[in-house]
């Protein structure tokens, strides 16, 4: 990549000419080498201490008694400038497995939140929130969101005119970031939608999809100049989070994830 430099040589009198010289330069654009993240959106449905800290590798934890975790749940650990999400596969009591081994060494007492990722949700009686957030870091631990993928998959053959595979949405989903205050990104109530905001937007038919399923999939770019222009910045200090709200009935849909991409920031 070249970058064009122009430089002022002189000035003559007020409002005089300005004679211009042209350098070019090399630049070698290299990648950031801060800790990337990858984690699921959702529901929080409880919080959690570890009864006992685990260690790196370990892939069953002890929760204190009165948690409802239940196998499918997300469950996320923070703790000082860590964070891990991963999924239960069974529950005998407090003892629960989970499909990824720790990666940190969380201490006892550590404190942790779980729920659903399935945004195939009813959220018409009562709006619901999916959502994540570097609240329980340090603070000055913050993030810097690039990127959010959509998968929804269906029964239904799929086209722009539906949500999914199901008719179009009366309210939409709305993705939001709250800081000090809150600030809508993007509404969607049909698959057109998605094209409209993120224009990555692609269909795998039934005979190609999981167990038959349609599906639909979606890549929406905040970072870049070609895209956006900026990332979306959530800090701990302050308990931004990054929503999904659902103010219709998704619970037909077989079903929706969301998740977001992105890096710590290296002040």
């Amino acid at each position: 990549m070249k970058i064009f430099l122009l430089s002022i040589l002189s000035v003559i009198g007020i409002g005089s000419s300005f004679y211009v010289s042209e350098h070019v330069f090399d630049v070698f654009i290299q990648d950031q080498t801060t800790r990337p993240i990858e984690l699921y959106l959702f529901r929080n449905e409880g919080t959690f201490d570890l009864a006992t800290g685990v260690s790196i590798d370990d892939n069953t934890f002890t929760a204190e008694a009165g948690h409802s975790i239940t196998a499918g749940d997300i469950v996320c650990f923070q703790d000082s400038i860590f964070i891990m999400q991963t999924t239960v596969l069974n529950v005998n009591v407090n003892e629960i497995t989970i499909d990824s081994p720790f990666d940190y060494a969380f201490k006892q007492g550590a404190g942790c939140a779980y729920g659903t990722p399935n945004i195939a949700v009813d959220g018409s009686l009562t709006p619901q929130i999916f959502a994540v957030s570097p609240a329980r870091l340090n603070k000055g631990v913050d993030w810097d969101i690039t990127r959010m993928i959509v998968a929804i998959t269906d029964d239904d053959p799929m086209d722009d005119g539906k949500f999914g595979g199901i008719p179009a949405l009366t309210n939409g989903i709305t993705v939001r970031v709250t800081d000090s205050f809150h600030y809508n990104l993007f509404n969607v109530k049909r698959n057109a939608d998605f094209r409209l905001t993120a224009y990555d937007v692609s269909y795998l038919d039934a005979t190609l999809g999981p167990d038959g399923l349609y599906s639909i999939g979606v890549r929406k770019s905040f970072g870049g100049q070609d895209k956006y222009g900026v990332v979306l910045r959530l800090k701990s200090e302050t308990k931004d989070k990054f929503q999904l709200i659902v103010r219709d009935d998704l619970s037909a849909l077989n079903e929706m994830y969301v998740k977001i991409q992105g890096h710590f920031v290296d002040y």
